[in-house]
């Protein structure tokens, strides 16, 4: 007993009983703290949607067209990390925040369309130091494709990726560029480009086959957004407005032009970008009786997430089949309003 007391003395063996308390329950903090953690990471493990390499590559892209072909080409890449810059927003209405220019700032490539159609690339090219990491996919278009000035001066139709054509060539674009970026995962990107253009043909062949009788057709739009995709099926295009229409107005002489060829040719649909808002198609369209007709151009991100049913944590079809599906039913509304 004497041991065990400290030789009788109480206080001395109530401050050593306190000392091994105190050193017991710092020890099972260091376990319980150990223990968590190991058990964090198992759980982290199991809900990371993707294994990324550690050497990631982040690729921001402007807009949704350009989103689905990117994650097309990097499909089961453990290195490319495509992030969408203008999310749930009109391509043509969007005014660049702060985080923004922070997603920029920190990606390692930037792809967008067109310096010419994207004003505001010009600006953050001018507060960033790296410009050799932005992206004109518009450059990987023949010369004469370019964006250029109508008999009107106005804006000649950007939306190339209305022709399943043009299409082949962004995707070339885009495996070019990844390939040039990330040697490790070419051969991916080869078989992922090659497995695209087999559905991009196809969907090219079904296209001319169905439009065979719509050649030299008149179709008339909202604004100019199927010009490349009558160049490709011979049929031809007039539209209301300017790629911009919430910024345009209709001039008489246009009016009266149009006018002219819906009598002539016996028109009875106006074809609208399903993004559209504006006040001046929906009144042309009700003063002259005629029939408006949607079709999904790929402007909206809204559109996409709808179009391509996709969640953060849900992806039910493949980027591209969203595209080439979107098209075949676009294909369909076309021809119907050229009544062939």
């Amino acid at each position: 007993m004497k041991i065990i007391f400290n030789n009788g003395n109480p206080y001395k063996t109530v401050v050593t009983l306190l000392l091994l308390l105190i050193l017991i329950l710092i020890l099972y903090s260091f376990y319980n703290f150990f223990n968590f953690n190991n058990h964090k990471d198992e759980v982290n493990n199991k809900i990371k949607p993707q294994d990324f390499h550690k050497n990631r590559i982040t690729v921001i892209v402007t807009t949704p067209i350009l989103y689905l072909l990117a994650r097309t080409i990097a499909e089961n890449s453990t290195i490319i990390d495509v992030q969408p810059l203008l999310t749930a927003q009109d391509i043509h209405e969007h005014t660049l925040t702060l985080k923004d220019y922070s997603l920029i700032e920190n990606a390692d490539l930037v792809l967008f369309e067109d310096e010419e159609l994207e004003g505001y690339i010009k600006d953050i090219k001018k507060a960033t130091n790296n410009h050799s990491k932005f992206i004109e996919l518009s450059t990987f278009f023949p010369i004469n494709d370019t964006i250029r000035k109508s008999e009107f001066n106005e804006i000649e139709d950007p939306h190339r990726w209305m022709s399943p054509k043009n299409v082949k060539l962004y995707l070339k674009a885009l495996k070019d560029v990844f390939s040039n970026h990330v040697s490790l995962e070419s051969n991916l990107y080869e078989i992922n480009y090659n497995r695209a253009i087999k559905k991009i043909d196809a969907l090219h062949n079904d296209l001319q086959s169905s439009n065979i009788n719509c050649s030299n057709k008149l179709i008339i739009t909202s604004h100019k957004f199927l010009t490349h995709y009558c160049q490709s099926y011979k049929c031809s295009a007039e539209s209301l407005l300017d790629i911009h229409s919430h910024e345009s107005e209709m001039t008489p002489l246009r009016y009266k032009k149009l006018l002219e060829l819906i009598k002539s040719q016996k028109i009875n649909k106006i074809l609208v970008d399903r993004s559209d808002q504006s006040s001046i198609v929906d009144n042309f369209i009700k003063e002259n009786s005629l029939i408006k007709a949607e079709l999904e151009t790929f402007h909206s991100w809204d559109s996409v997430i709808n179009l391509c049913n996709y969640s953060h944590s849900n992806q039910p079809i493949s980027w591209l089949d969203c595209y080439v599906n979107t098209m075949y039913l676009n294909a369909k509304t076309i021809s119907e309003a050229m009544g062939c």
